[in-house]
């Protein structure tokens, strides 16, 4: 049996200033985000009332792809986010709607031949991705796109395609050209069941700031803003940065402490237990587009080059089942089986201007 190829991390180190800068094609460019965590060593739950101030809302919908389309394409003026609730790529048909106006459909064989579009055959490492009854194909749809225009023989086609789908639980909101998130009201939609079941539901995105006020912290930091000047000082520093990584994701999953329990964990912590620290995190939990990750990036590269922090660290997270993640050069990045599904990305802000990306790749993932 041919095994699943594992998730990768890719690090980068650069300067804000760098004109070779890919922190914002990272940022900018991976649309469907559920969770952004900032983690601010130094400051205190009074001291970041701006950004803990910041939020957005979404919906929780049941709606039909037909009524999806329709609702977004009298509406040129909005850039739809949109996802299957709860659906594995690889385990049932799905669909994702994008801010570039790209609809796409990942079907089963039997789907598939009853659609009505063609699309292309995705190709599965595993067993039973080989057979015809196992096999997996991606239908994209431009919404924008002159062929989807008021009259055209292919819309047309697509509307009357879209209609054999039932309605489906989506995550959904839009964005006006100001970037600021819109009301969604689909014209002839019902708002409740038979039962009274409301079949939408608005979904507010606020922050939640945890506060650690004795937090022993990684070491010898400030050798990440040193030039390497031999491979074994750039391993070293590789070493200490995946150190730092494993730690934050330790704090975003609320342990603080080490397990001294060898059977559940032998993680060694790369800090001295002597030294606690005051350190804050503002977390942020939903269907986030990309212009609050933005948001929290540049708040935390502002802390540290006002000497507020020592360091600060943005993480953000995306959609495991989401069908495509970054929109890198120009290219949509088609996402990885669920089995490996990651697709996330951590930006160190360190002194002197200098940050690390950790970028976070499904197996099927093309690294920028």
């Amino acid at each position: 049996t041919p095994s699943l190829p594992l998730n990768r991390h890719v690090m980068y180190a650069s300067t804000w200033d760098d004109a070779k800068n890919r922190v914002w094609d990272i940022v900018d460019l991976h649309p469907l985000n559920q969770q952004v965590d900032v983690f601010l060593p130094g400051m205190t739950p009074g001291s970041v009332g701006q950004l803990a101030r910041e939020g957005s809302f979404f919906y929780s919908i049941h709606i039909t792809p037909l009524a999806l389309v329709q609702e977004c394409l009298s509406h040129p003026e909005l850039r739809y986010y949109a996802l299957l609730k709860n659906t594995p790529e690889d385990g049932a048909n799905s669909l994702a709607l994008f801010p570039s106006g790209q609809l796409i459909l990942s079907l089963d064989h039997a789907t598939y031949i009853q659609f009505g579009i063609i699309g292309e055959k995705v190709e599965m490492p595993c067993k039973s991705g080989q057979g015809v009854h196992g096999r997996k194909y991606r239908v994209v749809i431009d919404l924008l796109a002159k062929n989807m225009q008021e009259g055209t023989e292919y819309r047309g086609r697509v509307l009357t395609c879209l209609k054999r789908f039932p309605a489906v639980d989506l995550l959904i909101c839009a964005v006006n050209a100001r970037g600021n998130i819109q009301t969604i009201s689909v014209d002839g939609f019902k708002e409740e069941d038979d039962e009274g079941i409301p079949l939408r539901k608005r979904l507010e995105v606020n922050s939640k700031l945890t506060n650690f006020p004795a937090l022993a912290m990684p070491e010898s930091l400030e050798k990440l803003t040193q030039t390497p000047s031999s491979s074994t000082e750039w391993h070293e520093q590789q070493s200490k940065v995946q150190e730092l990584y494993e730690w934050l994701g330790l704090v975003a999953c609320g342990i603080v402490q080490p397990i001294e329990d060898e059977y559940v964990s032998t993680y060694v912590p790369p800090y001295n237990e002597s030294s606690p620290h005051q350190a804050v995190n503002v977390r942020w939990r939903g269907l986030i587009t990309e212009a609050l990750a933005r948001y929290a990036v540049e708040y935390a590269k502002n802390q540290v080059q006002d000497g507020l922090a020592p360091f600060a660290a943005v993480t953000v997270w995306g959609f495991p089942d989401t069908l495509a993640s970054w929109w890198q050069k120009g290219k949509r990045r088609d996402h990885g089986y669920k089995l490996e599904g990651s697709n996330s990305y951590t930006i160190i802000c360190l002194p002197g201007n200098a940050y690390k990306i950790i970028q976070s790749l499904g197996s099927s993932d093309t690294a920028a």
